[in-house]
């Protein structure tokens, strides 16, 4: 009992020590809360999109973020993050809103219909100005609630050229003047008539508003002519066995004359432009014969890995000669020899691998995960690239061929590598 007593005023005094600590505490976390700055933001936008931001920042301006998207375009999403500033925050938000899916803004532009140009509007569209935007919530530290219209506020990026613009203007007188021209092409006693009636369809105007003529539709017209100019090949697709071209030195490879197709369209193509009369004989070249046609193919893609060559073949006709580079040989990644088709198409994809990711518009596997790709990265074709800087065993093609090529090629066109 007396050790009780004398340890009792001890057990008080301990006791009030903590209640202070409690009070102290307490006083401590409602002083912290008090700093914290709470923030809420709105974005409504065209697609029905809908954005939710709450933000709270702390004391050392470190910041929680909670956003969540609604949009016509896509399934509602709900993000979570912390950052250490409002700025690396505000640059996730915006990071976010630009994967919502959205129609881009288009320019106006002509369409040849009824024998002339009519005009196409602009399209507003629904694309994002992220940089506006950033610029514009700077105002988040001023204010605790933020409703923000993108559709008034104009935060959306504009058609680069609007209907009445001057440039479009004299994109037309471009367009017009093409319109006068006439072209004959000539073979032997053979004539073809080009003018307007035809080729009229086939005139557009790029980004940039300058006046091409679309590839595909004149290769499609240019097809048949071919097929009546070639010289026949029935004494090359009658032989039983296709010769082994790769024991052959390039020099000896066996040839034929064919009308390349691809070529007298760009040829062609800068006749139409001038808007003068003009004549042209259809030239025939000598070329690389692939063992395809001496298979009887007449849809095919092949490719030579020793020359670095590929053709594309169109109803018998060849429509595309072009160098390419196949897999590394350096660091064996050769691209595998034998007889494939064409899996399937894809637009924008991304290519990934062990060591590597890339971005291609253009995708045409035809055996795993090889496959016929554009490639922007690269200057130069052909040649011995392919021994020591070659692919991962795909096949590269120039970015201006690979959309004729993704144009002329179907599921299960035959690929033939050797």
């Amino acid at each position: 009992m007396i050790l009780a007593k004398q340890a009792a005023p001890f057990l008080l005094l301990s006791y009030l020590l903590v209640l202070a600590s409690c009070s102290f505490t307490t006083e401590n976390n409602t002083k912290r809360k008090a700093k914290a700055k709470e923030m809420e933001l709105t974005l409504t936008g065209r697609d029905g999109l809908n954005a939710e931001l709450n933000i709270t920042e702390f004391e050392k301006k470190n910041c929680v973020f909670a956003l969540k998207i609604d949009s016509d375009s896509c399934a509602s999403r709900r993000l979570i993050w912390k950052t250490q500033s409002l700025h690396a925050g505000i640059t996730k938000v915006l990071k976010a809103l630009t994967k919502i899916p959205y129609q881009r803004p288009e320019s106006a532009t002509y369409i040849y219909k009824n024998k002339r140009f009519e005009l196409v509007d602009a399209k507003a569209g629904a694309q994002l100005d992220t940089a506006m935007i950033r610029t514009y919530l700077k105002q988040l530290s001023a204010k605790k609630k933020l409703h923000v219209d993108l559709h008034r506020s104009n935060f959306y990026v504009k058609p680069t050229y609007a209907n009445e613009c001057a440039e479009i203007k004299e994109a037309k007188k471009a367009l017009d003047k093409c319109l006068k021209s006439v072209i004959t092409l000539t073979s032997e006693n053979k004539e073809y008539k080009l003018d307007q009636k035809i080729f009229g369809p086939w005139l557009k105007l790029d980004e940039s508003l300058r006046v091409i003529v679309d590839t595909a539709s004149f290769v499609n017209y240019l097809l048949p002519i071919a097929q009546e100019v070639d010289p026949p090949v029935s004494e090359i697709t009658a032989q039983e066995t296709p010769v082994d071209t790769s024991q052959i030195a390039s020099a000896a490879w066996p040839t034929h004359l064919k009308l390349n197709v691809l070529s007298e369209t760009v040829a062609i193509s800068k006749l139409i432009l001038s808007g003068l009369k003009s004549k042209r004989e259809l030239v025939l070249s000598n070329v690389m014969l692939p063992n395809a046609v001496k298979q009887g193919l007449k849809d095919f893609v092949e490719i030579s890995i020793d020359n670095q060559q590929m053709w594309v073949f169109k109803n018998g006709c060849l429509v595309v000669e072009t160098a390419i580079v196949t897999g590394d040989r350096k660091r064996k990644r050769d691209t595998p020899k034998g007889s494939y088709h064409v899996k399937y198409k894809a637009r924008n994809v991304t290519l990934k691998g062990r060591d590597y990711e890339a971005f291609v518009y253009y995708w045409m596997p035809f055996y795993g995960g090889y496959g016929l790709h554009d490639a922007n990265w690269r200057r130069s074709f052909g040649g011995t690239i392919y021994t020591r800087s070659g692919s991962h065993g795909c096949v590269n093609m120039p970015s201006k061929i690979t959309p004729l090529v993704y144009e002329l090629v179907k599921v299960g066109t035959p690929v033939i590598v050797r």
